[in-house]
């Protein structure tokens, strides 16, 4: 009986030993990085700390990266938490989903300070179209801005219609037009007070942001317009623009 025993498991041995080893799971680079605000550069950073503010999604390109950024805007206490759930390629692979979870503070004691809620995720470069999703809650909607803000391919958030500006005033917005380029010009019905050209974060067909910080010279009546504009690259000559009336902070 025992030889018979230790024959059987002679066999059982050969028999294993001719299988395949059971695979491992592969290990698969994540496709995406949470960034602590240590992990930052001073220019992600920077970029975030602009629109920590205004609840809402942004996407920009830092060398051979593309950060996600989501905003939570101004909170009074502290425990609201924005938490990465997933990021991944559509199967269409034209797209890129970005899922978050938004986590208000529960009963347990929280800091009573006022707080500034947001998440940075970093991605391979790219220029494909991201689409952010969120599980439960979802982030305020953004007021659309009036048809005189916007054109087919501008659209202009800030300043809005009837702001009372001072310099410098920071123009913002989306647009999707050749190599991204756009020119702002703010002026008072008589005079040009500032002219500078931006480039925004992706260029067309994509929709990319721009956000700029413009300082113009005194006006010299109590009203003006700021001016968002793209130029034909065929001759140059203004392909589309968005005129916003404002007002001019008194001294």
């Amino acid at each position: 009986m025992r030889r018979l025993f230790f024959i059987l498991l002679g066999i059982m041995l050969l028999v294993s030993g001719c299988m395949p080893a059971a695979q491992q799971p592969e290990q698969v680079t994540p496709f995406y990085k949470q960034l602590a605000e240590g992990d930052m550069s001073n220019e992600v950073k920077e970029w975030a700390e602009e629109h920590k503010e205004d609840p809402g999604t942004h996407v920009k390109s830092f060398g051979n990266k593309t950060y996600l950024l989501v905003t939570w805007g101004e909170k009074p206490t502290g425990g609201y938490t924005i938490v990465t759930e997933n990021v991944f390629a559509a199967k269409s692979g034209e797209t890129i989903i970005a899922v978050f979870r938004l986590k208000e503070p529960n009963q347990e004691a929280v800091s009573q300070a006022i707080t500034y809620p947001r998440v940075v995720v970093e991605i391979e470069r790219t220029t494909k179209e991201i689409e952010f999703v969120f599980v439960g809650k979802q982030l305020p909607e953004k007021e659309e801005a009036k048809e005189e803000q916007r054109t087919e391919n501008i659209i202009v958030e800030t300043p809005v219609a009837g702001a009372v500006i001072s310099s410098p005033v920071t123009v913002s917005g989306r647009a999707r037009v050749p190599e991204g380029t756009l020119i702002i010009v703010i002026e008072d019905g008589h005079n040009e007070l500032a002219r500078e050209v931006v480039t925004a974060t992706t260029g067309g067909p994509e929709w990319g942001e721009f956000s700029a910080e413009i300082e113009f010279s005194n006006p010299t009546s109590p009203s003006g317009t700021v001016i968002v504009y793209y130029e034909s690259l065929k001759d140059g000559s203004i392909a589309e623009q968005v005129m916003v009336p404002v007002k001019f902070q008194n001294d």
